[in-house]
């Protein structure tokens, strides 16, 4: 019996190594499900409150409430179509909210420096992000704990793959648990939803509220008041701002997550958007699957 057990890799066969493994697979999986349901229906029976422009926009993306700020100082007459802070702005203007006027102090301060303006926005996207968080929006970054037991797993099944090679024990199926898993961590990521079923339908009730504002149907956007103009920038993006002021549309460069308004004559708006800030980025927080590598008769 002592010189079977010496032939096991770190002393557990491979049949306990695979069945331990595939049943924390299987609890991590239901674990990271659970935890992605309860996130989703956070307050679900609250009602739905009237949203700013910019808290409208933050439930499409990070981009879409940085154009909506951008358009309320836009319309209202704090920045003109290159991006500059207007010093004498319109008398007619209604009330900014905290991303705008945080948005507009950043340009009058910013003084040609591009990454003060967009440390300083960046900023109140987070603060404004975590507001809506906590009140039943957004989703929280949920499973943060199944993802650190899936790396714990994934590296214990690897280093058992290793070891079992070592010793001459076949790793066929620890090797296949292992994919199994990935698949899975990819299924599960893909779960992963920016907002609540409460956001959900708060951005429904928005959208159907503005139905006259889709860009396809060409809107007179100014016509409707600056307020209206930035709500259909938050729901539509830049396609809303191209039909309000083509140059101020011109002017902004919108790439890969990022969006950065480069202005002429000498002055700029960065926005400093992180690729994460769109699901959130930290959606991928609660981006957790079945945990790690099994191990078997091939699990090394």
């Amino acid at each position: 019996m002592e010189h079977m057990h010496s032939h096991n890799t770190w002393g557990i066969s491979g049949p306990v190594f695979l069945t331990i493994f595939a049943t924390a697979s299987v609890a991590c999986l239901v674990w990271a499900l659970c935890d992605i349901y309860r996130a989703r229906r956070i307050r679900l029976d609250d009602p739905i409150d009237r949203l700013t422009p910019t808290e409208i926009g933050m439930l499409v993306s990070d981009r879409n409430a940085y154009l909506a700020a951008l358009t309320q100082l836009l319309t209202q007459g704090y920045i003109d179509s290159d991006g500059q802070p207007n010093p004498t702005p319109s008398r007619t203007k209604s009330r900014l909210d905290q991303l705008s006027r945080t948005t507009l102090e950043a340009l009058r301060n910013q003084s040609g420096k591009r990454k003060d303006v967009a440390k300083t926005t960046r900023s109140a996207r987070v603060d404004l992000r975590n507001e809506l968080r906590v009140r039943g929006y957004l989703t929280e970054p949920s499973a943060r704990g199944v993802r650190i037991a899936l790396v714990l797993f994934m590296v214990i099944g690897v280093i058992r793959m290793f070891a079992g090679l070592s010793n001459a024990k076949p790793t066929g199926l620890l090797v296949a648990v292992l994919v199994v898993d990935m698949v899975s961590l990819m299924f599960v990521s893909g779960l992963q939803q920016r907002r609540t079923i409460r956001g959900d339908k708060a951005l429904d009730a928005a959208r159907s509220r503005n139905r006259h504002l889709r860009p396809e149907l060409r809107p007179a956007v100014r016509t409707y008041g600056p307020t209206a103009a930035a709500v259909g920038v938050a729901l539509f993006g830049i396609r809303i701002v191209e039909l309000i002021d083509p140059l101020f549309a011109a002017n902004a460069t919108v790439s890969r997550g990022h969006i950065a308004a480069s202005w002429g004559t000498g002055g700029y708006f960065g926005g400093g958007f992180d690729s994460t800030s769109s699901c959130s980025t930290s959606s991928s927080c609660g981006s957790s699957s079945s945990c790690g590598g099994g191990g078997g008769g091939c699990g090394g």
